[in-house]
């Protein structure tokens, strides 16, 4: 290191090198770290359960209404699903749910306030049964064992 010219301060000091030269912009430095979020599809009768665990913001928002809009289209219409595993949740998040073909069958406090606040009904209860998915959407029904129409496949 270079010397001081006071040698009463002390050896001169640089400082620390920074190793992220980038500058963060775009979503991600206004909402700040991603946290974990988990959406799957659960088999159910009469008909699968779309399951949210985890924050549910505004990254969350679009993997629910893909996964609310797949069910829809090969298993049928209202879709079940189960927010009960949400810790946290914001507008955005909760978007998908609060079409017509949607039911709520599980909601964990933060959603049932959210929901409430929003004016949007927090319905808990057993699975509804499946309506035909639209023409054209998804495959057809087959019958099964019982004469009860079943998904194709």
């Amino acid at each position: 290191m270079a010397a001081h010219p006071d040698p009463a301060c002390g050896p001169a000091r640089r400082p620390a090198p920074r190793t992220d030269r980038r500058r963060r912009s775009g979503p991600a430095a206004a909402t700040g770290p991603v946290t974990a979020l988990r959406v799957e599809v659960r088999p159910g009768r009469p008909q699968p359960v779309v399951a949210v665990t985890g924050d549910l913001g505004a990254r969350g928002g679009p993997l629910l209404a893909a996964l609310v809009e797949y069910v829809a289209a090969t298993a049928g219409s209202p879709v079940a699903v189960d927010l009960g595993g949400v810790f946290s949740v914001d507008a955005h998040g909760v978007a998908p749910v609060r079409h017509s073909g949607v039911v709520v069958v599980a909601a964990s406090a933060p959603v049932r306030h959210l929901l409430t606040a929003l004016g949007a009904p927090v319905v808990s209860g057993p699975v509804p049964g499946p309506r035909a998915a639209a023409p054209g959407r998804g495959a057809a029904a087959r019958p099964v064992a019982g004469g009860r129409p079943g998904p194709a496949g």
